[in-house]
């Protein structure tokens, strides 16, 4: 009984030991970015350029759509007359005071 219990045990940690290493090699594969076949700091610097390349298009996109904002919110608050509103039908000399 226990010589089988020790063969389950030692099956059971050739399995384990088997999807660790698999795991890792799925993981070191994914993570290359140079392809040499080993994640090292060259791979982790790739990355790490990718991710800030990312935040700075993120950064940029935030910062046009809050000046787009900002530009649209002063436009109204400052209610110019433009050339469109005096040539339309409806507009009066009451509106320039």
């Amino acid at each position: 009984m226990a010589n089988k219990f020790g063969k389950i045990v030692s099956e059971v940690g050739e399995g384990a030991k088997k999807i660790f290493d698999k795991s890792k090699d799925l993981l070191v594969s994914a993570t290359d970015q140079n392809d040499d076949g080993k994640l090292d700091l060259n791979d982790v610097s790739i990355v790490a350029d990718n991710v800030s390349d990312v935040v700075k298009k993120g950064a940029g996109v935030i910062s046009d759509s809050i000046s787009k904002f900002v530009d649209d919110m002063t436009l109204k608050a400052l209610g110019p007359i433009t050339l469109d509103d005096i040539q339309d039908p409806s507009f009066t000399l009451y509106k320039f005071i």
